[in-house]
């Protein structure tokens, strides 16, 4: 989902959202996973997004699955 619809809602690509992560997860000592997930709250607050249960399904109703996933 992050990299379909969330991460281009916040106006970054990818690879920025995900080095800040990385950088977010070395600098903290933090778990990858975890430094993800707070990386994406943080972002959402700086932009003004409320992250609610609705905005998450909106964002993965862009998620394109492999083929024989559903």
């Amino acid at each position: 989902m992050q990299n379909f619809s969330f991460i281009p809602s916040l106006g970054l690509t990818p690879e920025e959202f995900w080095k800040k992560t990385t950088d977010f997860s070395a600098k903290t000592g933090m778990e990858r996973t975890l430094a993800y997930l707070y990386v994406m709250i943080k972002a959402c607050e700086e932009k003004g997004i409320k992250m609610t249960s609705d905005y998450l399904k909106e964002m993965g109703k862009n998620i394109k699955f492999f083929p024989g996933v559903l």
